[in-house]
């Protein structure tokens, strides 16, 4: 955007004139206000930006939970696997023994944990790098970093409890299964709490440091969903963890209601 400044000559023949002084006025007026508005797209577009990094290095964390997350489920766990391959099954088991199928398992965990925590990382880096124009956000951010340290902790000794089996115990039908699906549900659990929840919440709070003051929109947050049931949840803000009640909307429960109609038998014509 060029600003046109008067020159010497053209100043003082201005004042000369009858409104001289409000055409100069006006002059700088709007030589203040392109400088301004100048500031504030730049600044505009630096908080674009910010958020456009942010938020790919945040997908590439939901790309790595998802493939964590589905090993974290007591469905994942090889044992139907593990007992046709006891039978002699070739097909399910692939010629290997049951021993071999539960660390073929843990393997995948431990790799896919790997993956999940380098994308944690570079999303807190870059996070804790903008933060000092972000002050609001500060509490929040260091409260998750904190609880990824934890859940890093509660992961890392799942994965140590599921290799412990086949050394505790040879025989793989001795184990205690209830046990092993008990804990691998819990640490799921966690593992939804703060991979999904907190982190979508941390980015809902990026989204309206950042983008709302651009375009005046508002990020939607969990407690304004639609909930079939009241329920409580742990819920990241900026002054910390809270617990929030979601309560049930009339949307939900109509479309609930539909779902439960029994469906009437067409009559034959």
């Amino acid at each position: 955007m060029e600003y046109i400044i008067p020159s010497i000559q053209e100043f003082f023949h201005t004042l000369d004139s009858h409104n001289g002084l409000v055409t100069v006025l006006g002059w700088w007026t709007v030589f203040l206000l392109g400088i301004w508005a100048a500031k504030i797209q730049q600044r505009n577009s630096a908080r674009l930006e910010i958020f456009k990094d942010l938020n790919k290095l945040k997908s590439e964390i939901d790309k790595s939970s998802i493939d964590l997350g589905v090993l974290l489920s007591k469905f994942s766990l090889p044992f139907l696997t593990m007992e046709w391959a006891e039978k002699g099954s070739i097909g399910l088991g692939e010629g290997k023994r049951p021993g071999e199928l539960w660390l073929e398992n843990n393997r995948k965990i431990l790799d896919a944990l790997s993956l999940f925590e380098e994308k944690n990382q570079n999303f807190l880096n870059a996070a804790n790098t903008w933060i000092s124009i972000m002050p609001r956000l500060k509490t929040s951010r260091n409260i998750l970093a904190a609880e990824f340290s934890g859940l890093s902790r509660t992961l890392w000794a799942y994965v140590q409890f599921h290799m412990s089996q086949t050394t505790n115990e040879y025989d793989w039908k001795k184990w205690d299964r209830k046990q092993i699906e008990a804990e691998t549900e819990r640490v799921r659990a966690e593992f939804n709490k703060v991979a999904i929840g907190f982190l979508n919440d941390f980015m809902d709070l990026l989204h309206d440091e950042l983008i709302r003051p651009i375009f005046a929109i508002n990020k939607v947050r969990r407690e304004d969903f639609n909930y079939v049931q009241p329920m409580e949840a742990e819920t990241l803000t900026e002054k910390g963890i809270k617990v929030i009640k979601y309560q049930t909307t009339e949307i939900a429960m109509l479309f609930k209601q539909k779902r439960e109609k029994p469906t009437e038998p067409k009559q034959e014509s």
